[in-house]
């Protein structure tokens, strides 16, 4: 069998995947009641007005006492369950999306102006950040003792720097990278 190109790799895999394919038309078949649910289902549970309680805790259809319009059988309230479960569905579902939805445009807005700050600050942060990355990778005697939060506390951080400049010619680099001039 030839290889899928990469555009349709997913959709061949998709293809493939019974899992998949069952759990989409379960999805469906919920997207659908709930859309068509004034349609499909023998009363809204929401309409006071239709509500009897001559229906009252009438069984499933398939139980000796359970009747048509009620396949599931009704509530205390002499509501229809099958009606209940899909009208709930489609609060579910509106919920759901909306949620989604909020989450996207948050997610997305806090992600371009966390992304355009680091943009305009980036030119005074990157010689720290530099900085601080070599500093955590480097091998110096200074470092071989601490760990990774005794380094960030801003002592140690200063202390570690000063040391560094004075024992470590290598960080020359960093330090004409950070405009700063030492003089012994």
């Amino acid at each position: 069998m030839p290889e899928p190109r990469a555009k349709s790799r997913m959709l061949y895999s998709y293809r493939r995947d019974p899992s998949a394919i069952l759990g989409s038309l379960i999805l469906l078949v919920f997207i659908l009641a709930a859309l068509l649910a004034p349609w499909i289902t023998p009363q809204d549970p929401y309409d006071l007005t239709t509500l009897s309680l001559d229906h009252f805790l009438k069984p499933p259809i398939w139980i000796k006492g359970g009747e048509s319009p009620f396949l599931l059988g009704t509530d205390d309230q002499g509501r229809d369950i099958l009606s209940t479960i899909v009208y709930g569905c489609r609060t579910s579902l509106i919920v759901g999306f909306g949620v989604v939805l909020l989450a996207g445009t948050f997610g997305v807005l806090i992600g371009l102006l966390a992304g355009a700050s680091t943009y305009f600050l980036s030119k005074r942060a990157t010689p720290i950040y530099q900085t601080t990355t070599r500093l955590l990778v480097s091998d110096p005697p200074v470092m071989r003792s601490l760990d990774y939060t005794t380094i960030v506390s801003s002592q140690t951080m200063a202390n570690t720097y000063a040391e560094m400049l004075v024992e470590r010619p290598v960080l020359q680099g960093v330090i004409d990278q950070l405009g700063l001039s030492v003089t012994p």
